[in-house]
């Protein structure tokens, strides 16, 4: 072995910044004019005649580099060490064409391309590779430790810091990142609560459409006219996975949904679903089978239940792409209303590009159909979203969406109508990330919604604006 990559696998894990022993040339690529920076001294850069200390800049051709080994196996080396991602792609192919390549060295390179492009499976058996050379890299297996983390397997990762808690060599600095990682760990099985509360002022809670009277052969018909309602909405989500075996793990989990009105408890309404099932999870997705039941109140009274299903699996395409899918097939039987009972199916697609840290677009299409014994109430509808959520400089943040619906319904209703309906919705939203109160993130948001339809008795529009404040325990 010609360089010490215990030392290297430290500066790649733990961020050293320079070996301990000999120091290595740092390397700023993918430019095919290459700027090595030398150490100080080396057998390659003697130090300066001056004394000064200070590094010097080389600047050679891909090629020139090619006709000396010993550079070029430094500038991978360095280069895998400060995780240059662009260089490790450029130098590794002329570096493994060379006939005597440190193989390990090779392996370190093709690990680190592995993780930059999610293939965490191909990480971690070039990791697995270069401890069954050493075992004893102790660094080296902490970076394995980490890769089958992030790919969901728990039970390797966790027996992974075991053994490196028991290395003899293990510094300080990397005994906090395996206590971290640890406290990550517990987390991932513990329960996920998040919640959020607002306040509602609505003053058509009942959807009341515009027009009020409407003329026909047999008289005017009058509609009802509108009603306001106040009090607070709130949304609870409970979820818990239980490790089963590595990537497979079993969920438990629930939604709750409310709205309460202090003044009109006519329109109170609560939304309960429970969820368990089997989950699969790695580095680049996530998939889930989930039977559910579901029961919801109305008016502080019973009003309907549901069993059914629902698979849904996010993929990550590259490190800024991900797509996101859902099936949901379920059976709504109403207690009041028995005229609404049907089965449900839905399909829903979303695609997220994140630019940055700061900053995504989302992108969505639905599909899907409402069944119900009076098929007058059956309807089948499309639609289309979009999102887009940035981070502003002095902590604010907004967030905006807006999407648009299509109902078309199967048969004819009381009125000689087969009802048609457009529907539009956009929420818009800003708060500030450093303004907390008890651990609470408030959130001003205005909220439009509108209803075009064929029969008028459906056509409303709506706008609220609230604070709404959420919490993640």
């Amino acid at each position: 072995m010609k360089f010490p990559y215990c030392t290297l696998s430290f500066l790649v894990v733990f961020g050293f910044g320079k070996a301990s022993g000999e120091s290595l040339p740092n390397t700023a690529l993918p430019q095919n004019n290459l700027n090595i920076t030398a150490p100080q001294q080396s057998e390659l850069f003697p130090a300066a005649e001056t004394g000064d200390d200070e590094e010097k800049e080389v600047n050679i051709s891909l090629e020139e580099l090619q006709k000396n080994p010993l550079l070029l196996q430094h500038a991978l080396d360095s280069s895998v060490a400060t995780q240059n991602i662009a260089a490790v792609q450029m130098l590794l192919p002329p570096y493994q064409a060379q006939e005597n390549h440190d193989v390990l060295l090779v392996w370190y390179a093709q690990a680190l391309l592995a993780k930059a492009e999610n293939r965490y499976a191909d990480a971690i058996a070039y990791y697995r590779k270069i401890l069954a050379e050493n075992p004893d890299l102790t660094p080296t297996r902490l970076a394995l430790a980490e890769a089958l983390f992030t790919n969901g397997q728990l039970q390797a990762a966790q027996d992974q810091f075991n053994k490196i808690k028991a290395a003899p060599d293990l510094p300080l600095l990397g005994a906090d990142a395996v206590k971290q990682y640890e406290e990550i760990l517990a987390k991932q099985t513990e329960w996920s609560i998040n919640a959020s509360v607002r306040y509602l002022s609505d003053n058509n809670v009942n959807n009341a459409p515009k027009q009020r009277y409407l003329p026909t052969d047999y008289g005017v018909w009058t509609f009802p006219k509108p009603q306001s309602a106040h009090g607070i909405g709130y949304q609870v989500n409970a979820q818990k996975d239980t490790l089963v075996k590595d990537h497979v793990y079993w969920r438990i989990g629930t939604d709750v949904y409310g709205k309460f009105y202090w003044d009109n408890h006519d329109y109170d309404d609560v939304q309960a679903r429970f969820t368990l099932g089997p989950v699969y999870k790695s580095a680049r997705q996530e998939w889930a089978v989930q039977p559910f039941y579901g029961y919801r109140w109305f008016g502080t009274l019973p009003y309907s239940h549901t069993l059914g299903m629902r698979v849904q699996g996010t993929y990550l395409i590259s490190g800024r792409w991900q797509a996101l899918g859902a099936l949901e097939y379920g059976r709504d039987v109403y207690i009041d209303r028995p005229f609404l009972t049907g089965t449900n199916l839905s399909i829903s697609t979303s695609v997220v590009y994140r630019q940055s840290a700061k900053q995504y677009w989302l992108v969505g299409l639905d599909v899907g159909r409402n069944g119900a014994e009076d098929l007058s109430e059956a309807y089948r509808y499309y639609g289309a979203r979009f999102a887009w959520g940035n981070e502003w400089p002095k902590s604010i943040s907004t967030s905006i969406q807006f999407g648009w619906w299509n109902k078309h319904y199967q048969e004819e209703d009381f009125f000689y109508i087969r009802r048609n309906e457009n529907s539009l919705f956009a929420t818009a939203s800003v708060w500030n990330r450093a303004w907390q109160w008890h651990g609470l993130t408030p959130k001003l948001t205005f909220q439009y919604n509108r209803v075009y339809s064929n029969d008028v008795f459906y056509q409303y529009d709506k706008k609220q604006l609230y604070l709404d404040f959420s919490k993640t325990f």
